[in-house]
């Protein structure tokens, strides 16, 4: 079985790194540590007191970045054909800010009651263009994320949405 050994000292000098050259350059960045790269609860523990955000790709992932002390408001959800009962337990844990990767999520996301409050802040991924790719992802790459179109048609939904606005 795997053995991962992690050094905390690295993980947080390498976070300060990241975050002070996004600083000194003067670009406004949020960094999201993605719990899907290792979601173990002393990785996700030291992220949270360091003051990254996660992006979470499953509830249970949600439910355990919250466990190690991310607070709702920095944690962000991503995950291609969401379910609905997930999304509705994502809400009503406070958890706001949702990434939309087809037009019908964003349906989704503004039509279900938000029981922790809190405006939607909702990101578009856009779809790359035709390109020629080694990576064997590309081809599934191609079918996530919107188009520019539907893009535009989504933030225009989300614009008329009370409590929703596109954030990214």
């Amino acid at each position: 079985t795997p053995f991962f050994l992690v050094s905390e000292r690295r993980l947080v000098e390498n976070f300060h790194a990241l975050r002070d050259g996004f600083a000194a350059s003067g670009a406004r960045a949020a960094l999201r540590y993605c719990a899907k790269t290792n979601h173990e609860a002393g990785v996700l523990r030291v992220m949270a007191r360091e003051g990254a955000e996660v992006l979470a790709s499953h509830g249970a992932e949600v439910e355990l970045a919250l466990a190690c002390g991310f607070s709702a408001g920095r944690v962000a959800y991503q995950r291609p054909s969401p379910p609905a009962a997930e999304v509705a337990s994502l809400l009503e844990a406070g958890v706001t800010r949702l990434h939309v990767l087809r037009p019908e999520d964003a349906a989704l996301f503004t039509g279900l009651p938000r029981g922790g409050g809190g405006e939607l802040r909702l990101s578009l991924r856009l779809r790359p263009g035709a390109r020629r790719s080694l990576s064997p992802l590309a081809g599934l790459n191609a079918r996530l994320g919107l188009s520019r179109a539907e893009a535009l048609e989504v933030a225009r939904r989300v614009a008329r949405a009370p409590g929703a606005r596109v954030d990214a």
